[in-house]
């Protein structure tokens, strides 16, 4: 918790990596930041409207878009805000 963005690059090659939980309090994730990753499922702790709150570039993300993204237990299969 506390962390607010979540850097470029940050996951990149990270292949055994099948799971990320990021915090309500992330408000940018930065380009690439899941490219080239193991990451399969993306937990939310906030809500769906927090989540499409933050700032995710679509093109530097699209690892984003097949990944379901579990909200509040809700799954929101490949939703980029």
């Amino acid at each position: 918790n506390g962390v607010e963005i979540i850097g470029g690059y940050v996951f990149n090659y990270c292949t055994n990596l099948e799971s990320v939980e990021i915090s309500n309090s992330v408000i940018q994730i930065g380009e690439h930041a899941f490219v080239n990753s193991g990451v399969e499922d993306i937990y939310y702790c906030g809500s769906e409207s927090d989540w499409n709150s933050i700032d995710i570039d679509e093109f530097y993300n699209s690892k984003i878009n097949p990944t379901p993204i579990i909200v509040n237990t809700k799954i929101i299969i490949g939703t980029i805000p």
